[in-house]
């Protein structure tokens, strides 16, 4: 069985021990997966973007995120590094699940109310891309007068112009591995690795 992320309701916790087979969570990343584990760590995801942007000379940040635990574990890891740089209480709007580019025109126009930023941190490239849209119908040019940044490095983040600054995941590689830790517990080999960090890349465009 694969699971995707690590929080689970008590009941299909119960369900799943009880049925004693083998499990694979992905996406996310603890040192106790209920089996076995392939992801990576979206608070060193919010870490590493933090420190890419101050390394950029960005100092007036805006989020535009949506509310889910992996989202929000990549903010907690983001604004752990501006704190530690005196950048607090930053600007943030929250929007439903799923993503889209409506919600990123109108994410950006409601941070936009909330005061001036040189850079908006997306919790994903749809919502960047969105974003990108309405600073770009306000006569914004991108990245010079306000920088955006996304996560996912979707199948549009390159091409899109201005390309979009981004994290890329292997999710190829994580359902490979997956699929291998399956099939070896199955077949009864040895696991030499139950839990696998994939890590992840940040990607520099155009956008920021």
């Amino acid at each position: 069985m694969v699971l995707t992320g690590i929080h689970h309701t008590i009941e299909l916790k119960k369900v799943i021990l009880n049925a004693a087979i083998p499990v694979v969570e992905i996406w996310d990343l603890t040192p106790t997966p209920l089996d076995m584990l392939v992801g990576f760590s979206h608070e060193k995801v919010g870490q590493a973007t933090g420190e890419y942007l101050l390394s950029k000379g960005y100092r007036r940040p805006g989020l535009l995120w949506t509310a889910d635990r992996r989202a929000a574990q990549r903010k907690q890891g983001l604004c752990s590094v501006l704190q530690r740089h005196a950048i607090h209480a930053v600007p943030q709007v929250d929007v439903p699940l799923p993503a889209s580019l409506s919600l990123g025109r109108s994410g950006l126009s409601q941070l936009f109310d909330e005061g001036t930023f040189d850079v908006i941190v997306c919790s994903s490239d749809t919502l960047a891309q969105g974003a990108m849209m309405e600073a770009e119908s306000r006569g914004l040019r991108i990245p010079h007068d306000l920088a955006v940044i996304g996560f996912g490095d979707l199948d549009f983040a390159a091409s899109n112009r201005p390309s979009i600054t981004t994290v890329s995941v292997d999710r190829r590689a994580i359902g490979q591995r997956a699929a291998t830790l399956l099939a070896d517990r199955i077949e009864q080999k040895p696991c030499a690795e139950a839990i696998v960090d994939i890590g992840f890349h940040l990607i520099e465009r155009e956008s920021a």
